[in-house]
Parts: structure tokens; sequence; C-alpha cells
């Protein structure tokens, strides 16, 4: 039929759509009852599925409650893409992706520890020097730096 069912749970599904359909067994064609639920697959939607993953579970096979439901919505709507669509993240879970903290841990204020991991020095080029002009405080008739903001230059010429 070109469904995406697994061939191991394939028989699975020939038993959701002969349950379906309420054949009885001496009616019963899986064959046939798979292609007839591929036409009106509304059918599906009245299985107790949890019925039937309660009793796999009690032959052995484990929980494959989550397996039964996969198949139902493949017969449902063949090759259809399930997955929820992407959505940007907010502001806020982006901040939780990058910091791992929250409003509630991390806020204006708070105290943090940090370590330096390094100083970048980086000496003003000539056209920065050239617009730049120290600043002289008339109270104090010292000079200021208009690059580190050093304003204790009792020169001009020591600027």
């Amino acid at each position: 039929d070109g469904s995406r069912v697994h061939p191991e749970t394939y028989e699975w599904a020939r038993k959701m759509a002969v349950d379906a359909l309420e054949y009885e067994d001496e009616d019963a064609n899986p064959a046939g009852a798979l292609e007839e639920i591929l036409e009106a697959p509304e059918r599906l939607k009245d299985l107790d599925l949890d019925a039937f993953a309660e009793e796999l579970e009690r032959q052995g096979f484990g929980n494959k409650s989550i397996t039964l439901y996969d198949i139902r919505a493949e017969l449902n709507s063949r090759y259809k893409d399930l997955r929820v669509s992407y959505r940007s993240p907010t502001p806020e879970e982006m901040f939780d992706i990058l910091t791992k903290e929250s409003p509630e841990s991390f806020y204006v204020g708070k105290m943090v520890l940090a370590s330096v991991v390094g100083i970048t020095h980086r000496k003003p080029q000539k056209e920065m020097l050239d617009q730049a002009n120290p600043v002289r405080n008339d109270e104090t008739g010292l000079w200021e730096c208009p690059f580190c903001h050093k304003n204790d230059f009792p020169e001009l010429s020591e600027v």
C-alpha cells in the first residue's frame, strides 16, 4: 500500500483495520480491510488503541501505545509530516538557551562573579588623535585625556 508502517508492525495495522471495520472473523480479509481503511480512514477514530496496547504488552511486546497511535496517524493521512511547525524562540527562551539563567536568577542589580579573560589595548589612530582635544577643568586647572579620561595632568604636554 506504500504506507510508512514498519513491516514488523504491519500485522497490527491489519488488525486495526479489521477491528475498525468490525468484520467477523470468518469475513476478515486483512489486506482488503486495510485497503478499505485507506479509502475511509475516519473509521479508525473509534478504535480503543490503549486497550490494544495493553493486550500487546500482555503478549510480551512491551509498551506499544505510541507505535499504535503512529500507525493510526499514518493510515489517516499517509506521508503527513506530524512534526510541529518551527517557531522562533522568544527573547526569554533565547536568553535561557544562551545563559541557562531565568529572570528570577539573573536580574538588574544582582551581584555576579566574573573572570577577566583578556584585555585589549589599542593605540589611537592618527585621525582620532587629530580630532581629540584634551579638556581643561577650570576649577582644578588640570587637563583630562579624551581617551582614558584620566584627569590629573597639570600640563597640556603631559596628556
